[in-house]
């Protein structure tokens, strides 16, 4: 899968960006206000897929606990990945 420039989440566009890892607070984030999706080009690749679907789900429900989206994020891409579905 390419992580692509931008994607719909709920009718609003966020634009996704590969950024340096030394500029979030972890290796991925989302804003509502900015509109973007920022994900650390430190990650291997699946690792920066995995951390798009976890941000995601984030711009999804912003309620949704930390470790729900972790569970999902990661659960989602393996079936994802290993059913072929990703291109």
């Amino acid at each position: 899968m390419n992580i692509p420039k931008s994607l719909k989440v709920g009718g609003h566009t966020f634009k996704v960006e590969l950024v340096s890892g030394d500029k979030l607070n972890g290796v991925a984030d989302m804003s509502l206000e900015t509109g973007k999706i920022r994900i650390s080009n430190f990650l291997t690749q699946t690792q920066q897929e995995c951390a798009l679907f976890h941000e995601i789900l984030h711009a999804i429900n912003l309620e949704f606990d930390e470790v729900i989206v972790e569970f999902l994020a990661q659960n989602i891409y393996q079936v994802l990945a290993d059913n072929k579905l990703l291109k």
